[in-house]
């Protein structure tokens, strides 16, 4: 869905949070309403001003920013990769097979923080 002339952001408006066509109705107001139990018909019985349309805006709107959340966390960084080698590196070289993780995390921090 083409959701670009539904979900419109200015930022003077709700602080530049996504709304939905230039009302004070953001697109996480709509999401919270539905997590908290709202039908559908309920959003739209509460507020008038949106249609149907608007509300599968919000949620095309929501799909495509997790996407990309998901493309971010699926490419690592050279420096992601180095410091996760580290990481296991330190646990299989610990005593006992295995460091606990939080102690492992928490010297990782240390050489971190001293950089």
């Amino acid at each position: 869905m083409d959701f670009s002339k539904i979900i419109t952001i200015q930022p003077g408006k709700r602080s530049g949070q996504p709304c939905i066509r230039g009302m004070r109705i953001t697109v996480k107001d709509v999401l919270e309403y539905l997590a908290g139990g709202m039908t559908v018909e309920e959003v739209l019985e509460e507020f008038r001003d949106l249609t149907p349309e608007d509300i599968r805006a919000c949620f095309a709107w929501a799909a495509e920013q997790e996407g990309l959340r998901m493309e971010e966390a699926e490419t690592l960084s050279s420096e992601d990769e180095e410091l996760l080698k580290t990481r296991l590196d330190d646990f299989e070289a610990s005593p006992e097979g295995g460091a606990p993780w939080e102690e492992v995390e928490a010297r990782i921090r240390a050489r971190l923080a001293g950089q």
